[in-house]
C-alpha cells in the first residue's frame, strides 16, 4: 500500500478496532477460509485450480495484514509530519 494512501481513522481507533471483538470475528472468519483454501490446495490436482487457491491464500493473507498496514502508514505519515 501506498504511503500516499490517506488514512481517516485514527492510531488510537485503528488499535481499537484491532482489539474488538469484530475484527475477532473477521478474522477468526478469515482463517476458516484459510483453512479451507489449504485443505482444497492438497486435494486439487489441477493447475487452473491451485492458481486460483493461491490467490484467495495470498487475499486473505492481505486482508488479515490490512489493520497493520494501515498503522504502518500513520506512523511513516506522522513522521514526516514532524
Amino acid at each position: 500500500m501506498s504511503e500516499n494512501h490517506s488514512i481517516f481513522s485514527s492510531e488510537s481507533e485503528i488499535r481499537n478496532f484491532i482489539a474488538s471483538s469484530v475484527w475477532n470475528d473477521m478474522r477468526t472468519d478469515m482463517l476458516l477460509w484459510l483453512e479451507d483454501v489449504r485443505e482444497q490446495l492438497e486435494t486439487q490436482p489441477k493447475k487452473s485450480i491451485l492458481n486460483k487457491l493461491q490467490g484467495n491464500a495470498e487475499a486473505i493473507h492481505r486482508f488479515l495484514d490490512l489493520p497493520g498496514v494501515l498503522l504502518e502508514i500513520l506512523e511513516v505519515q506522522n513522521s514526516s509530519r514532524r
